[in-house]
């Protein structure tokens, strides 16, 4: 099937383990798929709605129902216009509000969890979730702010007007429709706004990107790969269908907390665990 009917809705439409935007392709009403979607068994996709607004982005901390750490920051300047390399913390109330209800669903989770949202006219979207740290921790640098929030009871909000960048990400920024002014306020954020690894007691790390920035188009040249597929072709797990199926029984049995009997079923058990972790790739801990 190369027609994906969806009425008069635009849908994205990306690979169910894509990552920083990589092959997501905007999908017109009644348009043919394009040609590089590959659709099979081992290859899947899923179709969503393709929503224009404002982009932004949330990092927090949650201990036992309540927000530890928090910060928002709206995705401005990008390297392939997904992957963000300018971080300006701001004040957002709706995006508050929807992080505390999830925290509230999740009296029981410690740790962190990061949301990216697109802001229309009439409504608030959340459209990705990441369980882990993202760059929003950059609106801490310099501070023991962040680290405290894991160990001690007093919350820590990355304040309005915070600001970081990549200097590396910021200089191969290129966005061709730009105007202007557009470009006038990169060169503005660029020249002044202090570099993540900047420190005035260690100067090599900011000396040395140059270096690091010419290295990476060193790669793309070898790998023969745009910029961004550089960044994550080291990092992407891109599993087969049958990977996929491991997986799925893998977390079925952690799920059900099935228990092995005593004995040989014993032994059977943990081998079969331990075939499929080494068949999908993945490493499953369960805290008893």
């Amino acid at each position: 099937m190369r027609v994906l009917p969806h009425g008069e809705i635009e849908l994205a439409l990306k690979p169910v383990y894509g990552r920083a935007a990589k092959n997501v392709y905007h999908l017109k009403p009644n348009a043919p798929l394009p040609d590089k979607v590959d659709v099979g068994p081992e290859n899947e996709y899923v179709a969503q709605e393709w929503i224009t607004g404002n982009r932004y982005c949330s990092y927090s901390v949650l201990r036992d129902g309540r927000i530890f750490a928090f910060s928002v920051y709206p995705v401005l300047d990008t390297i392939d216009g997904a992957s963000c390399v300018y971080f300006q913390s701001i004040e957002h109330a709706d995006i508050r509000a929807y992080v505390e209800r999830i925290a509230d669903a999740l009296p029981g989770v410690n740790g962190q969890i990061a949301f990216d949202f697109i802001e229309t006219d009439n409504r608030l979207v959340a459209i990705e979730c990441n369980p882990r740290a993202t760059s929003g921790i950059h609106l801490w640098s310099g501070t023991p702010d962040l680290a405290c929030s894991f160990t001690r009871s007093s919350p820590a909000v990355a304040g309005p007007g915070a600001r970081r960048q990549l200097v590396p990400g910021m200089l191969m920024w290129s966005k061709k429709s730009a105007g202007p002014g557009e470009y006038l306020r990169h060169i503005k954020r660029l020249v002044g706004t202090r570099d993540v690894t900047f420190s005035g007691r260690d100067l090599l790390p900011s000396l040395m990107q140059p270096f690091l920035l010419t290295s990476y188009y060193e790669i793309c040249r070898e790998r023969k790969m745009n910029i961004s597929t550089m960044f994550q072709w080291d990092l992407v797990w891109d599993p087969g269908r049958e990977k996929l199926e491991n997986v799925r029984r893998l977390l079925a049995r952690e799920g059900r907390g099935e228990t092995d009997g005593e004995g040989a079923s014993k032994d059977v058990g943990r081998q079969e665990r331990r075939s499929l972790r080494e068949d999908s790739g993945v490493g499953v801990e369960r805290n008893v």
